[in-house]
């Protein structure tokens, strides 16, 4: 039987992978494709018990996954690397901000 720590190891490395293909395939009609594949070799050796082979299995796949991994992966524009990743930084401290809009001091 796999253990926790295995099949959180085969999420991750479900997730990656398919995080991986999309850096590949910008076309989401090849993507789908691509990730139905996917979603079959992992469904293929769903039915594993033996925890050396579950092992194994994973070594081959993450293996497989560096091998093929992207140089310059999507990311997302706004998380840290992303194009918009601190785009509007924040106003300095002696800046403040006035929400009575003219009306101050009356």
């Amino acid at each position: 039987m796999a253990s926790p720590a295995q099949k959180l190891r085969a999420i991750h490395l479900y997730r990656h992978t398919l995080k991986n293909v999309i850096s590949w395939c910008v076309r989401r009609d090849i993507f789908w494709e691509e990730a139905e594949r996917i979603r079959g070799l992992f469904e293929k050796n769903a039915h594993v018990k033996e925890s050396q082979v579950i092992d194994g299995l994973l070594r081959k796949g993450e293996a497989e996954l560096y091998k093929h991994i992207h140089p310059d992966p999507i990311i997302v524009p706004y998380f840290y690397g992303g194009t918009m990743y601190q785009r509007n930084p924040p106003f300095p401290k002696e800046m403040h901000q006035v929400m009575d809009f003219g009306r101050e001091g009356h």
